[in-house]
């Protein structure tokens, strides 16, 4: 017993998952969270390609016309900054800790996501959920407030 107790202690937390397919099927994934390690050496990689398109979507939240004109853009952005082999190199990257059925999503890629490439879009979404949320609202938010105050005594009058 005190076995499993230890087991469990040093288990990294996991989220579920359920990704939808444009069919309606349901599939179950398994997102394993990222140490802290990997938080942090993977920020550069997603605010490379997203940071631009992200913020071309902010306040379209809720007014389907200005998001509709705000995407295309967003995704035009998003693709002339990466490469073919980069958006390959970024999935296997996000989803290097996401499980199906007990096997890699990563070494199973083309067989679990055959005609169902809209899930694999949800799912990175659901990682950098997961993984980058608490940072953000939490973490970054009061490392900024502790900034901002200190930068604004250093400003030339």
């Amino acid at each position: 017993m005190e076995h499993a107790n230890v087991m469990q202690s040093l288990a990294r937390p996991e989220t579920r998952f359920t990704g939808k397919t444009a069919k309606g099927e349901s599939m179950e994934f398994r997102i394993i969270h990222w140490s802290p390690s990997k938080v942090f050496s993977r920020i550069s990689l997603v605010g490379k390609y997203f940071y631009v398109p992200a913020s071309m979507l902010i306040g379209t939240e809720g007014d389907s016309e200005a998001f509709a004109e705000a995407l295309p853009a967003a995704l035009l952005h998003l693709f002339n900054t990466m490469e073919e082999k980069d958006f390959i190199h970024f999935i296997a990257t996000m989803l290097d800790e996401v499980m199906y059925q007990n096997k890699s999503v990563v070494q199973e890629f083309d067989k679990i996501f055959l005609g169902k490439n809209e899930v694999v879009i949800q799912l990175i979404a659901k990682v950098l959920e997961v993984n980058y949320a608490p940072f953000f609202s939490t973490g970054f938010e009061s490392l900024l407030t502790s900034i901002l105050p200190v930068t604004s005594l250093h400003k030339p009058n």
